[in-house]
């Protein structure tokens, strides 16, 4: 798996990040992912130019 958001690749490391509103949730996907063999990583917004491209129209535009 791979993410451009280093909040959700932290979120797999700590849960007490993860907002109450969705912790349960979050914590059954813990518990199906540890069962599976991943590989997770960050991925800098210059290695990926359509996030990148998200990111900036979103902020231009004030779209959150």
């Amino acid at each position: 798996l791979e993410y451009d958001s280093k909040l959700v690749l932290d979120a797999f490391e700590n849960t007490q990040i993860v907002s109450r509103d969705i912790l349960n949730k979050w914590q059954h996907c813990l518990s199906l992912y540890l069962h599976m063999h991943f590989f997770h990583s960050h991925i800098y917004r210059k290695g990926n130019q359509c996030a990148a491209k998200l990111v900036s129209f979103s902020l231009k535009h004030k779209i959150l």
